[in-house]
Formats: C-alpha cells, structure tokens, sequence
C-alpha cells in the first residue's frame, strides 16, 4: 500500500509538471508581451567613434561568405571601422579584407590570446574578447554581426540613436532568414522564431532588459569593459546580457529587419543549433543564473527564471510519452 501511495505521488507530480509547463510558458508571453511599447526613432549622435565587426573561423565556415558580408558592412551608413577577425590569419581572407578595404585581425599563433581558459578560450566571445583588448577598447561602440549575415545599409543609423540614453548598454535587431523559399527547414525554423523576436523581446524590451542576441548587435564599449566583455561559453551572448542586466544596464531590441541571414537548410544543421541553443541556456541556469539573480531586480531575476525554462519543452514532452505508456500498457494511473 505504501508503494502504491509513493506511485501515486510521482504519477500526480509528473502529470502536473506535463499539464502546467505549457501553461506557464504561454502564461509568460502574454505577461511578457503587455510590456511592449512602441519606440521612435532616433538619430546617432554625429561624431562617434564606431566599428562594425563579423568573424570568421576559415576551416569550417565558407569563406565566399565575406564577398556578401563584407562589403554590405563597408557601406553601412555612419562614419565607421570595417574590422574582420579571422581565427586563421588565412592568406585569402586577407586578400578579401584589402579588396574590400576591411581592417584584419587575427589572434592565431599569439599564445597570450589563446588560453584553456579565462576570457581568451577557443569560442567566438574569446575571439571577441582578444580583438577588444587589442583594438576594440578605443572606440564607443561597437557593432557585430555573423558572417552568414548581410547588414543593410542603415544598419547603424537605425541603432545608434538610442545610445543617447546613457544607460543603454546594448541595441538587439531580428534574426531574419533569407533562404525560406530554398528550404523548407529554413522557413520552418524562421517561422519557431516569429513570437520570441516579435512579442517577447519587444515586451522585454519595454521594460529595458531584452536579450543580447550574437548575430547582430551594437554594443556600448564603456558598459562591455565594465563587466569584463563576454563570458566565456558556447551560447556567450545569453549570459554577457544577463551580466549586463545585472550590473545595472538596460537594453533596446529595434523590431526591423537590419540584416538578413542564412537559416538551416538540413536537418543536422537545424538539429546542432537547437541542441547549441538548448545546452546552453539550461547550463547558463545551473551554472550562472544564481549569481546573476541576486544583483538583478525581482522583476528581471523572475523573468529570466522563467525564460530559461523553454527548454524543458522537450522534457515535459518526453514525459508525457512515458506517462501515457505507463497507462496504456501497465494500466497505472
């Protein structure tokens, strides 16, 4: 009998969890999205000092990218520094930078930029962080941008402005795709993303903590020395914005479509960014988020809580098969 009440138990706790996960989340987003508030445009101040920034790591992303990327970033409008970081201090990715009037930079072969770890470790925010504490420090603000990516022409004078507010450490812009009408993979995984980069970044937004997004940003360099640059880890973006967040900043997600990119176009691809996304997020909640809770308000410490559980969607599913097994086969209900 006492087994029987120690099952029953479990069975009412997971059949809970299965029930009210998707009901918290969807709760979430309406609560997240009555914070949206609509923002005006904003000229840049005249006279800063800006970089617009993408990487590259040559053996395992194409280098034909930089034909599209590059050149789109050099005629980006405001006055500004084209820089490419390059992992492989490549002989050909250095011709593209001269062909296109690109600066170079590259921390291979330079023991004191390649560490086990610390802030210089083999991930893209250590790549970042070495081109930062070489060069990145000089200048107010800096924009970056993945390689698959290519950036309008107003890229920076739709952005910049809203560095007017001097406690705005960062500006976060939409992951748009372009290749939905080649692959039905890609328009799938752009259509999953249509309510995170709609209502839910805009109401975060509203209350002046959105995301920071890696493949397209502008960052304030004073705020970003502040907290030491990024952190190193495979979803780097996600925890140098709550530690941002946490020292105080506030943050702006401008809803245009500034720069459109390249989504997964197989399954493998569509898979291993999921699986990138989810690690991380639910690492950053076990290994970072409990520090960065205590310096935050209630407000921003809930909802980050709760944002970091979407990923346990998946779980709860996996749950809900083993309990409808248990049902259907063992008759335990």
């Amino acid at each position: 009998t006492g087994n029987l009440k120690i099952i029953d138990l479990l069975l009412f706790l997971l059949v809970s969890y299965i029930i009210w996960h998707p009901i918290v989340m969807e709760v979430l987003t309406w609560c997240i999205s009555s914070h949206i508030k609509d923002i005006s445009q904003k000229k840049p101040i005249p006279g800063l000092k800006v970089a617009f920034i993408t990487t590259i790591v040559p053996q395992n992303e194409p280098i034909e990218l930089l034909h599209k990327c590059l050149p789109a970033m050099v005629k980006a409008k405001y006055d500004h520094d084209t820089w490419l970081l390059d992992e492989g201090d490549n002989a050909e990715v250095k011709k593209i930078c001269d062909l296109y009037g690109v600066k170079h930079f590259s921390r291979f072969g330079k023991n004191h930029l390649n560490t086990p770890q610390g802030k210089y470790t083999k991930t893209k925010g250590g790549n970042h962080n070495s081109w930062y504490d070489t060069y990145g420090n000089t200048y107010d603000f800096v924009a970056q941008i993945d390689t698959d990516f290519v950036p309008k022409s107003n890229f920076l004078t739709k952005t910049l402005g809203y560095f007017r507010d001097p406690k705005v450490a960062f500006i976060g812009t939409p992951q748009i795709y372009g290749n939905t009408k080649n692959s039905v993979i890609a328009l799938g995984a752009n259509e999953q993303q249509f309510s995170f980069y709609g209502a839910v970044l805009r109401g975060l937004s509203g209350m002046g903590m959105t995301l920071l997004i890696g493949a397209n940003h502008v960052l304030r360099v004073a705020a970003f020395r502040e907290v030491g640059h990024y952190t190193a880890h495979i979803t780097e973006d996600l925890v140098t914005g709550m530690k941002l967040h946490a020292h105080g900043w506030k943050s702006v997600y401008v809803p245009y479509a500034l720069a459109v990119g390249e989504g997964p176009s197989t399954w493998e691809s569509y898979f291993n960014q999921q699986l990138r996304w989810a690690y991380g997020c639910i690492d950053i909640l076990f290994r970072h988020s409990p520090k960065y809770f205590r310096k935050m308000t209630f407000r921003q410490a809930i909802y980050y809580f709760f944002l970091q559980q979407h990923y346990f969607s998946g779980f709860a599913m996996a749950l809900s098969l083993i309990v409808l097994s248990l049902y259907f086969i063992f008759e335990l209900r």
